[in-house]
């Protein structure tokens, strides 16, 4: 078997230098080993050539030009936890840059591709709307030529001004034949830009009463988000349950790392690398922002009367089970099989369970900071 340089001898799963063990092979080499530090039973091959079979499918170890259609695949993969860290073995290295590439992709990909499908749905609701008293556009166009432009438009421009384009509806209204025009862009425009503003990057509670609090100041700039986040979204409540969701998730995928200092002795037992559990949650973050985009996307329609948030709802319940459930299979499947740790599902358990709370608490706090609980 090929050697690797001395340096890289080590256990797959604490790091133990494994350097001095070939030294007393004698007779034969043999197949398998174990570490004499966290007690990890690997095969001897895959320490000295952990990529002879690269999984080309994960976007750690795709080539440069294959990193998108990785993406995809990861993506895909991920959906089967137990099939997903089977491939994608222990022994092989972290590519920590690899894996932050793959999260900024898909944050920036993935919102895009909810938001044009909005729009296209939204102009091809607007389509059948005016179909039956009209056969033409505002251009002069034929009705399914402007279809098939306005539904372009959001497909590949979702945040353009033009997006969704503006279709005249010729209505005859007493003796004079006017035309009426409509464009979702205007009713969707300021809560995009506001979501794509507050889910990403602020926390999850009104944006200028967080600045106050933050720095000891507001700004004109964010009174008029808060405006739009609180009359856009949804009514009633000036706290936008869709921003707390989509935080939710990234939260609770950190906090569930975080946990493992809290249970010292299950990781230092296993002897568990950081950067293990770090890989583990990175691919988990992904896949928890997926079930909170498409409420996101039809929650921007609230303005138009289109789908509702009431204050207590059971599709808030329900976004924030669906994760945790998903959650738990997934640390379950990756401390039994890719990090092969006893008492898998107890392991995972408690740190979704930590992980969860921790969440909660980081949600709630800035909200008992301004007393407003």
């Amino acid at each position: 078997m090929p050697r690797p340089p001395s340096a890289a001898l080590a256990c797959p799963r604490c790091g133990y230098d494994l350097r001095s063990e070939p030294e007393r092979w004698t007779d034969a080499c043999p197949v398998e080993g174990r570490c004499s530090e966290c007690g990890l039973a690997f095969g001897w091959v895959d320490v000295f050539d952990p990529l002879r079979t690269p999984p080309r499918w994960c976007v750690e170890y795709a080539r440069i030009r294959g990193f998108p259609l990785a993406c995809l695949r990861t993506l895909l993969g991920s959906a089967l936890p137990w099939r997903f860290w089977s491939r994608l073995r222990m022994e092989m290295p972290v590519r920590d840059l690899r894996i932050a590439a793959y999260i900024l992709t898909l944050s920036i990909v993935l919102p895009w591709m909810i938001l044009s499908g909005t729009q296209a749905c939204r102009a091809g609701s607007l389509w059948l709307q005016i179909k039956p008293v009209t056969l033409e556009d505002a251009s002069g166009a034929p009705l399914a030529a402007g279809f098939v432009r306005v539904v372009g438009h959001a497909l590949v421009w979702p945040l353009s001004k033009d997006s969704v384009g503006t279709v005249g509806v010729p209505v005859t209204t007493g003796f004079t034949q006017t035309a009426v025009f409509a464009s979702p862009w205007v009713m969707l425009r300021q809560q995009t830009r506001v979501y794509l503003l507050t889910s990403f990057v602020l926390p999850p509670t009104t944006v200028d009463e967080w600045l106050e609090w933050f720095f000891g100041r507001s700004s004109d700039f964010t009174a008029r988000l808060v405006s739009v986040v609180a009359c856009g979204f949804r009514t009633g409540d000036p706290h936008s349950p869709v921003v707390q969701v989509s935080w939710f998730g990234p939260i609770q995928a950190v906090g569930c790392v975080v946990s493992f200092a809290l249970l010292p002795q299950s990781r230092r037992k296993a002897r568990v690398r950081w950067r293990h559990l770090w890989r583990i949650a990175g691919y988990s973050m992904v896949v928890l922002v997926l079930p909170t985009l498409v409420p996101v996307a039809l929650a921007v329609w609230n303005g138009t009367g289109m789908w509702s948030w009431g204050g207590h709802d059971w599709r808030g319940l329900v976004l924030v089970a669906a994760p945790t459930t998903f959650l738990l299979l997934w640390w379950a499947a990756a401390t039994q099989v890719h990090l092969r740790m006893p008492h898998a599902w107890g392991v995972g358990l408690a740190a979704v369970s930590l992980g969860t709370l921790g969440a909660i608490f980081a949600l709630l706090l800035p909200l008992a900071r301004l007393n407003l609980l």
